[in-house]
């Protein structure tokens, strides 16, 4: 069942989130845990920065809004992410 046009595009990013997410979930769980793979965990669970857009604050005088962006994956994410399109590419 493949889908097509804009409903396969936000079925893919939907896929992409949350398999960053579970990624990034189990990196953390793995740094809690104390589970030990050698030299292996502190590679998988090192975050590194892609960007960061510091906070931009927009005042209205009515309302204020703030607005800022950090993406910083570390390995487990970006593997769930390439999981999550491979399975994406097999429904």
């Amino acid at each position: 069942m493949k889908a097509s046009g804009t409903r396969g595009v936000l079925i893919l990013i939907l896929f992409i989130l949350v398999g960053g997410i579970m990624g990034g979930m189990a990196g953390d769980l793995f740094t809690g845990s104390g589970v030990s793979l050698g030299n292996l965990m502190p590679l998988l669970t090192r975050q590194f920065e892609i960007f960061s857009i510091q906070n931009v604050d927009l005042n209205l005088y009515i309302m204020q809004i703030r607005f800022g962006l950090h993406f910083a994956p570390n390995l487990l994410s970006l593997i769930g992410i390439i999981c999550a399109c491979f399975i994406f590419r097999r429904i």
